[in-house]
């Protein structure tokens, strides 16, 4: 052997959940993008523009099965697009079917 030659040695190992690294931090940089790639919400021109969000749980007077429970309102009043994460699973959402294939094409 040449003792001026060095041998580098390599090894991959995961580290155990709580100790270094945990899924938090993969989640965390998934919403951030997330964001990220919805940009400004005040922006006409984006698909994930809104102006206020609306309510629609039981015991309300104009509760409505149909709708969902939670969203999100463009000034004209339709319901604006989303995306909805779990996980490693991204669904698009949102008051048309032009709506949706727009916000998964802006991402």
């Amino acid at each position: 052997p040449d003792p001026n030659r060095a041998t580098m040695w390599e090894r991959w190992t995961r580290c155990m959940m709580g100790l270094m690294c945990s899924p938090y931090f993969c989640i965390k940089a998934e919403l951030l993008a997330n964001e990220t790639v919805a940009g400004d919400r005040f922006d006409p021109g984006n698909i994930f523009r809104w102006e206020r969000v609306v309510s629609n749980l039981p015991g309300d007077v104009d509760y409505d099965p149909c709708r969902p429970r939670m969203w999100r309102v463009t000034p004209e009043g339709a319901m604006a697009a989303i995306t909805v994460v779990y996980v490693d699973d991204l669904r698009p959402a949102g008051g048309s079917k032009s709506g949706c294939w727009m916000a998964m094409h802006q991402t």
